[in-house]
């Protein structure tokens, strides 16, 4: 995996909401090809705030097929990469970037269409937003159903982009918006569903769109229970797993009660240039020793959600606390979240 960082410009910042920015960059011809990205990745940005080192993931809200690369950015409280982002940073400015990371995405795309149900939550909406794009224009069969739950109008992300591509594609896109409050005017074409995403709002949207195709495909971000509720719905329609994809913004993980105790353990560590030995503290994890070590290794959330730290393991001698990215069957094969 890349470790190296690049510093780009910024070539423009967009006020989404009052709370959410988008960050459109300065991509040097020399790096185009280290750049180039899938739609639903993310970026990792790096940031001394107040004398420490920031490391913060963002997904692309642009698409490949796009001009401009974009990512977006919601304020959070407490948040203090996104804080600086929103409030602090200039067009003009500079950030240190790492190339495009995460498997948020499909690689099927069969000839005669598929139907991509998307469901997000808030904030969740921006590597929804690149996918959405992106198998639309790809294929003129494919035909994509979003289920997007707010607060309230304002918090809505990209409301008009989204407008804007049902007119363009008709038939073959289609939002409902979930708001928890809803005012007496709306700019929404379709009028919002009020209330919460949760089960009964989930089944209802999934009753009125029935797919049009053969392949389907389901894509899930946002706050933790609506992703959960999405999760059993589909598992309760027998919808086959490797058709799910979850993309989780937000860890609420504690610790594994099964973790490994010891005092310390030994660490053997094939690192693409080097063979390292060291000795892991109990309650440490294998990311934060050979930090500590002075070793780069690559990361960004340190909560088990974006799989920059992927790294392969012998079998039982590392446990994950918290696991929302891998797969069973590379899990099986070894595979742990270092973080």
């Amino acid at each position: 995996m890349p470790t190296t960082f690049y510093t780009l410009g910024v070539k423009q910042i967009v006020q989404e909401t009052p709370e959410t920015v988008s960050l459109l960059f300065e991509i040097p011809p020399s790096l185009k090809e280290t750049f180039r990205y899938r739609e639903g990745q993310y970026l990792t940005l790096r940031k001394q705030i107040d004398g420490e080192e920031i490391r913060r993931s963002y997904s692309f809200s642009s698409s490949p097929l796009e001009q401009d690369l974009k990512i977006t950015i919601k304020q959070v409280p407490n948040g203090r990469m996104s804080t600086y982002i929103n409030q602090e940073l200039k067009e003009g400015d500079t950030l240190e970037v790492m190339p495009p990371m995460g498997r948020f995405y499909s690689d099927s795309f069969p000839v005669e269409g598929k139907s991509y149900f998307l469901f997000a939550g808030g904030s969740g909406i921006t590597p929804l937003f690149s996918i959405a794009k992106t198998v639309l224009h790809a294929n003129p069969l494919n035909a994509v159903w979003l289920l997007y739950g707010n607060q309230n109008e304002d918090a809505t992300i990209f409301r008009e982009e989204l407008q804007a591509l049902e007119q363009e594609f008709g038939s073959r896109f289609a939002v409902q918006h979930v708001l928890g409050q809803v005012s007496g005017e709306t700019p929404f074409q379709l009028e919002p569903w009020p209330g919460i995403m949760d089960e009964s709002i989930i089944h209802r949207f999934l009753n009125r769109h029935r797919p049009q195709h053969l392949h389907k495909e389901y894509f899930v971000c946002g706050p933790t229970p609506m992703m959960k509720a999405v999760e059993r719905i589909l598992q309760e329609k027998y919808v086959p797993k490797k058709t799910v994809h979850l993309e989780y913004f937000v860890s609420n993980a504690e610790a594994n009660a099964d973790t490994i105790k010891g005092k310390r353990a030994r660490l053997t560590a094939h690192l693409p240039d080097q063979t390292v030995d060291t000795w892991i503290p109990e309650g440490q994890t294998v990311l934060d020793a050979l930090l500590n070590d002075g070793y780069d290794i690559p990361f960004s959330c340190r909560s088990g959600n974006c799989a920059t730290c992927l790294g392969k393991c012998h079998p039982d001698q590392v446990k994950m606390r918290t696991n929302m990215t891998l797969e069973d069957d590379e899990v099986a094969q070894g595979m742990v979240l270092t973080c």
